[in-house]
């Protein structure tokens, strides 16, 4: 309907459904603003207009319901106000819909709380990681979307055919009251029209929650962890505390060097263990976790998917109950989820990790004779003097019997080797993997398995015997 000089009410009508809002409004010079109207679906709307004195037209026009999944919320934040100099990074993956096909949309991520209006921008510092493949880039403004302001006080990312974008959303906690300890937060995205507009036009927000936790020594406070791993630079890793990453994850965190540059105001560990160093990450965990984190997640950054995995179903020591606040606690994901570098993973911290004498596959740190090659083949406890695990040797018989038990995982990533002969050396080698009559193998229980070798004495004097394990 064109009618330049028209003034008056027009009203709205849809043979599809009536939508809500205000559906007659004034027209001042043939212009007349509908901005409260809700259609009862998305898809193809029809919509017709009426006035006096002039000829009804009509026009059909599809309609989005934008939405906000949270594929990765963790349910814990560090916050501190009103300095807070212990700042982590906190990461979500987080899934959009209902936006314009393959349309750049301009977006700022914050935190807002529950008394928060629905149109609060909310708190928080952005990191910028989705939507370009470059460093992250660390920003201390709030939200505009200028096009100036690009990478500086908002980021841009491209929508799919299907109007969709799914991306991680990095955060820093600042000193705002929102990051009181205990509050309860949600995250939120404030995006332009997808069509080159500067202000916000959709405001989303998450529906999980995510706890405020200040670093300390309490029961309703967090601990720092921090770790190294094989994953690329800015990609994530995000740490559960059961082993099948069913429940809420209690963390996500980008890996470094992901190019975002701290300033004093984060946490120390967070500055000298983790920042700058390629393959680190770090976070905080809530206090006294009876089982520590169970499952550690590598996630890829473009498309958020699990590249690989470590699990401790029976626990993880090393985060089990902590309460040491802004102290860090050091650990190793493994390349592994198997063998021995998990083994080592789950029992050396990292400072005794980088000691060979201690941490590495020659170290015996009990000091009982065997080293963790062999404390790992033969089940026992790196930390704990345990001569109960030492092969047996029985020549009481006609046969030289030689037997131990090893973990049955340990027969895919170490050679084993049964040595034998009239002196010490030099010996005749008998593969432990290879099918041989003399060598007996139990079924496997509980991850462990008997191994038994016969020998006969054949009129020998002497026999000795020895088992040779070649380190990972």
């Amino acid at each position: 309907m064109i009618a330049e000089n028209f003034n008056g009410p027009i009203t709205l009508a849809s043979p599809s459904g009536t939508p809500g809002g205000i559906l007659t409004r004034n027209a001042v010079g043939g212009i007349a603003t509908f901005p409260d109207l809700v259609f009862p679906s998305p898809g193809l709307q029809s919509l017709g207009a009426s006035a006096s004195g002039l000829a009804p037209a009509s026009q059909t026009f599809p309609t989005r319901v934008a939405g906000l999944a949270a594929l990765v919320s963790p349910a814990f934040i560090q916050g501190a106000p009103p300095e807070n100099s212990l700042r982590v990074p906190h990461a979500s993956l987080l899934r959009l819909d209902g936006l314009r096909p393959s349309a750049t949309y301009r977006y700022a991520n914050q935190f807002v709380t529950d008394d928060d209006a629905p149109d609060s921008a909310g708190a928080g510092n952005m990191i910028f990681a989705t939507g370009h493949t470059g460093p992250f880039v660390r920003s201390t403004e709030s939200p505009r979307f200028l096009p100036e302001d690009l990478l500086v006080r908002h980021g841009e990312f491209t929508t799919d055919a299907d109007g969709s974008h799914s991306g991680w959303f990095v955060t820093e906690p600042t000193g705002n009251l929102r990051f009181t300890p205990g509050n309860t937060l949600r995250a939120r995205l404030l995006l332009n029209d997808g069509d080159g507009g500067d202000v916000p036009f959709h405001i989303l927000t998450a529906a999980p929650a995510t706890r405020v936790l200040a670093f300390g020594s309490g029961p309703a406070d967090g601990s720092a962890l921090h770790g190294e791993s094989a994953a690329p630079a800015r990609d994530f890793i995000v740490l559960y505390a059961d082993p099948d990453g069913l429940t809420p994850p209690l963390a996500a965190t980008p890996v470094e060097d992901s190019g975002a540059v701290p300033d004093p105001s984060y946490a120390a560990f967070y500055r000298d263990e983790v920042a700058g160093r390629p393959g680190r990450f770090g976070s905080i965990l809530p206090n006294l976790l009876p089982a520590g984190v169970r499952r550690f997640e590598h996630r890829d950054r473009l498309s958020g998917q699990v590249l690989s995995v470590f699990t401790a179903p029976e626990g993880h020591d090393l985060s089990t109950g902590l309460a040491t606040g802004s102290q860090s606690t050091g650990i190793r994901f493994p390349a592994s989820n198997a063998g021995f570098a998990r083994w080592q993973a789950l029992r050396f911290p990292l400072a005794q990790l980088s000691d060979p004498a201690h941490g590495g596959p020659a170290g015996d740190p009990d000091a009982d004779g065997f080293d963790n090659t062999l404390e790992y083949v033969l089940g026992g406890d790196p930390a704990a003097a345990d001569p109960a695990i030492a092969p047996q040797l029985d020549a009481s018989g006609p046969h030289l019997v030689f037997s131990f038990t090893r973990r049955a995982e340990s027969a895919a990533d170490t050679i084993q080797t049964f040595q034998f002969g009239p002196a010490p050396g030099p010996w005749t080698d008998l593969d432990l993997a290879a099918p041989d009559p003399r060598i007996a193998l139990s079924p496997v229980t509980d991850g462990r398995q008997q191994v038994t070798v016969t020998l006969p004495k054949a009129g020998a004097r002497r026999l000795f015997a020895r088992l040779q394990i070649t380190a990972p």
